[in-house]
């Protein structure tokens, strides 16, 4: 059974403009995300205590850390892996960005290799408009950086319309019943030089 979801039109801090969301999700389900999202573990080896390495910068290759994860809860279908830039302290009227928007991974692989999309996942739209990982702060700044994961009980089947904006501020922020059931997220500084 094919079940649409409304489109849910957002003025969410992160993007600063209205965003239009337009999914749908394949077969059945109950139709209301649950109220507590679960945990999920994630790790990187590439992440040294909480400072990320150049590498994984523009000042480097700029391309994704490794990211692993464990206690994906049974159901998961599929899940979306998102950096989040956070805006610098003390920054008035500043919203997060995202910097990276994977889609579609398949929760058994366990892990998502560094400079690597795997099989089946798709790029969305970062807050650039662009569909690629890059992590490139202005210089002399400092900036944190979330790597969040996010499970998704349903496959999802996205239009051209979707951004990874709009889908991280529905599965992270947006109303209870499109939220993620599970979650998790790490995080990293980089200061750029």
């Amino acid at each position: 059974m094919q079940r649409p979801l409304k489109a849910i039109r957002s003025t969410a801090s992160i993007s600063g403009a209205v965003l239009a969301l337009g999914i749908a999700l394949a077969g059945c389900g109950s139709g209301s995300a649950a109220k507590t999202t679960a945990r999920i573990q994630i790790s990187s080896s590439a992440i040294e205590g909480t400072t990320l390495p150049a590498h994984f910068t523009c000042d480097g290759a700029n391309v994704n850390p490794p990211i692993k994860w464990s206690g994906v809860p049974s159901g998961t279908k599929e899940l979306a892996l998102f950096a989040v830039g956070k805006p610098p302290a003390g920054s008035a009227n500043a919203s997060s960005t995202i910097e990276w928007a994977l889609a579609g991974i398949n929760p058994s692989l366990g892990e998502v290799k560094a400079g690597k999309k795997p099989a089946g996942a798709f790029l969305e739209e970062a807050s650039d408009g662009k569909r690629h990982y890059s992590i490139c702060p202005p210089k002399g700044q400092t900036r944190l950086y979330a790597f969040a994961l996010y499970a998704l009980p349903e496959h999802v089947t996205v239009t051209a319309q979707i951004s990874g904006v709009a889908l991280y501020h529905n599965l992270a922020e947006g109303k209870p019943e499109f939220r993620a059931p599970a979650a998790g997220a790490i995080t990293a500084s980089y200061t750029r030089k």
